[in-house]
């Protein structure tokens, strides 16, 4: 026998006697101590939650100069100067320039397709076949790896 099988052993043991201890104590029901315990770490919780709820004045000033100082930033963003009017209008200008004018033919629909792109389909089973072989092969390698650590 294993030492990791005697320890998982012993431990179980040692918590089946804890849960069996425990639920004996319980069978009679909590004592008045216990009920009065229970309550008094209730009741901390409930004012410590509701004080993080309530912000002070100081928390309220501070969330108001920080709103305050992303409106401005924002504001500014948002207002171009007349020199930044003249750079990006200097800049579509030479967009323009450099693409030029240029008509766009779009090619013509025969109707003598058949509306199936084969193309298409071949590069869909292509990867459907490709991930399936993937996948074989991991769940060899993983049943590879199984086999040698129950042999071990």
């Amino acid at each position: 026998m294993s030492s990791k099988r005697t320890f998982s052993g012993a431990f179980g043991l040692v918590f089946l006697a804890a849960a069996l201890w425990s639920g004996s104590a319980m069978a009679a029901g909590p004592t008045p101590a216990a009920i009065k315990a229970d309550g008094l770490r209730w009741q901390a919780m409930a004012d410590f939650y509701k004080r993080l709820q309530s912000p002070t004045p100081a928390g309220i000033k501070a969330d108001g100069l920080r709103w305050q100082a992303m409106a401005d930033f924002y504001k500014q963003l948002q207002s171009p100067t007349p020199a930044g009017i003249k750079a990006d209008g200097l800049r579509w200008q030479a967009i323009a320039r450099t693409y030029g004018v240029h008509t766009v033919t779009t090619p013509s629909q025969s109707s003598s397709g058949s509306g199936f792109d084969f193309g298409a389909a071949g590069i869909g089973a292509l990867a459907a076949l490709g991930l399936a072989v993937i996948a074989s092969g991991l769940m060899v390698m993983a049943r590879r790896i199984r086999r040698t650590k129950l042999a071990a």
